[in-house]
């Protein structure tokens, strides 16, 4: 997220991103307790586990900046580290600033020794094993079965030694030979390609180096205090664009409404451009919608799978499943008979044929909203049966 400024700087960067030499950092800490990972019975074939959890009271709780570049992940993450650690700017970034107040420029984990750590982040939930770009059954199948195995359940993976190569030792200001270790991990609901360094000739600083991806691979999680946790592509404000022509939508930009179901009242701002942001028991929290290429379900609209926990957690809430869009039909018949069979949330709509719903599915921390607006014959409707336009109130009509 470099400063559009520097764009030779930044595609140096990226590329490397891109080849697994992964930046990340760490500062000052608060005491955190990251979420418990999600098990998976694809690993039940794997040996036992290589890894042996570390002694959590010889280690710091750090929150960290997460550079997920090469795949979604959120902008903060909580590690555990060997006490000692220290933060230093990532010499690739030296002279950068980021775009975006919310965001730091990535930074290196540094050890006593010298030795150092960068990192990069995804995770998902486990319904939304595509968000990452792989799937956990075949990544499994693809380990390979040697030394350099990894089995930390639920993490898998594995690691190739070797020394760092000239051209990014150069430009990351590396004096001398140094080794290096590349970690891709993963488990069901996530992934982590780490890199760790460190003078070919200290032994030292390699013990240290490997301690600190240990902590890694056992404590990572999203950091939900991060400002700008938002997942990529996702939430933040650097990811909003204009929404494509003949993108089907809802509500037009600036609308706000206010709908009253079952569950309680939930309050929907569109805009600017792709944000929607829903209001509920007293927390506003947003995303970037993305707009849909092809139908999905008679959509042409807008879709947030909800990847991960990308949002501070309100009331046992931390994600958001959402949909906005159009649905056609030639009668109100089938209009009414697609109302019918939505039974999965509590849904309201008027006269107009606006239809809004919502729920809370707590044991995911997953709040789910729908909008849609049904068409008849390619106009909306001006009676419908059972409507209850009360329930729905415009705040602000928004632009057309």
């Amino acid at each position: 997220m470099a400063n559009p400024t520097m764009p030779a700087a930044f595609a140096r960067a990226s590329a490397l991103f891109a080849m697994g030499l992964l930046l990340a950092g760490c500062n000052s800490a608060p005491k955190e307790t990251p979420s418990a990972p999600v098990a998976d019975s694809n690993t039940d074939s794997l040996p036992p586990d290589t890894l042996k959890a570390p002694d959590k009271s010889k280690l710091t709780s750090l929150p960290v900046t997460n550079s997920a570049i090469a795949f979604p992940g959120p902008a903060g993450v909580i590690v555990m580290v060997p006490t000692g650690c220290k933060t230093k700017p990532s010499p690739i970034y030296e002279g950068m600033t980021t775009k975006w107040k919310d965001r730091k420029v990535p930074e290196d984990i540094v050890t006593p020794s010298g030795a150092r750590a960068t990192m990069q982040y995804g995770f998902a939930s486990p319904d939304q094993k595509s968000v990452t770009g792989m799937d956990f059954a075949r990544f499994v199948k693809s380990v390979p079965r040697d030394g350099s195995q990894i089995v930390a359940r639920p993490w898998v993976g594995y690691f190739r030694e070797g020394t760092v190569e000239p051209t990014y030792a150069k430009i990351s200001k590396l004096e001398g030979e140094w080794g290096q270790r590349m970690y891709i991990v993963a488990r069901p609901d996530a992934i982590l390609m780490l890199t760790i360094q460190w003078p070919a000739a200290d032994n030292k600083a390699k013990t240290e180096a490997i301690e600190l991806a240990e902590a890694i691979i056992f404590t990572v999680a999203p950091d939900p205090k991060a400002k700008g946790v938002d997942f990529f592509p996702g939430a933040g404000s650097e990811s909003n664009k204009p929404i494509p022509p003949g993108t089907e939508i809802a509500m037009p930009d600036g609308m706000i409404l206010e709908a009253t179901t079952s569950v309680g009242k939930m309050r929907i701002e569109a805009g600017p451009q792709s944000k929607r942001s829903y209001t509920w028991e007293g927390a506003t929290r947003s995303v970037i919608m993305g707009a849909r290429r092809e139908r999905w379900y008679g959509s042409k609209g807008l879709g947030y799978p909800g990847p991960g926990n990308h949002w501070v957690e309100h009331n046992g809430i931390a994600r958001g499943v959402l949909e906005e869009g159009q649905q056609h039909f030639k009668s109100v018949k089938e209009a009414m008979d697609w109302l019918g069979k939505r039974k999965y949330m509590p849904f309201v709509y008027n006269n107009k044929g606006l239809v809004v719903g919502w729920n809370k599915v707590l044991e995911r921390q997953q709040l789910g909203v729908e909008v849609w607006q049904i068409m008849i014959n390619g106009k909306k409707p001006t009676a419908l049966p059972g409507s209850t336009d009360d329930k729905i109130v415009i705040v602000r009509a928004g632009s057309k």
